[in-house]
């Protein structure tokens, strides 16, 4: 996935995240840019890991568990 580089009006920027608890891999190499003003949603099954995002970004999952930038 390519992401154009981000301007000033960027809000969050994730890059190649990834999280893991234990040998379970839960996130993998996720990417994404959401810039001041943009709504966005995330949808997937049951499982697919868009708490675990969410809490990787309100810091609720400590950073032993996660790589990639935020």
């Amino acid at each position: 996935m390519e992401i154009s580089n981000p301007s000033d009006n960027s809000m969050v920027l994730v890059e190649n995240l990834n999280v893991t608890f234990g040998k379970n891999q839960i996130v993998h190499d996720v990417s994404f840019n959401v810039k001041q003003g943009e709504i966005i949603g995330m949808f997937g099954i049951s499982g697919a890991g868009k708490t675990t995002i969410i809490r990787v970004l309100t810091c609720q999952i400590e950073k032993k568990n996660w790589n990639g930038k935020r």
